[in-house]
């Protein structure tokens, strides 16, 4: 992860996204800052991936996860530097 103005990202999110678009999976959206969300064709393969075994482990952590932590990136950001002091001295673009 590296550090960044509104909390730690990985590069790798990036072609990761871009490939979820590319399927239309997510679209990306953008009222005042960065913003994806699920399509229905995205809906619709997470509910048949989380039918199967090797799936379901990632479906019940991401219920779980929304039900717990459904925060805005501001809310989210504000925790990981609440958990995180140190990382908020880092200089940006350093690695946590």
């Amino acid at each position: 992860m590296v550090r960044y103005k509104y909390g730690p990202w990985d590069d790798r999110y990036y072609p990761l996204l871009g490939a979820l678009a590319g399927k239309h999976l997510i679209r990306f959206s953008r009222r005042d800052r960065f913003g994806a969300v699920v399509t229905d064709h995205g809906r619709e393969a997470a509910v048949t991936l989380s039918r199967f075994s090797e799936w379901s482990v990632v479906a019940r952590r991401a219920e779980f996860l929304k039900d717990n932590f459904n925060l805005t990136g501001a809310e989210l950001k504000e925790r990981i530097y609440a958990g995180l002091p140190d990382v908020v001295d880092l200089p940006m673009k350093s690695e946590i």
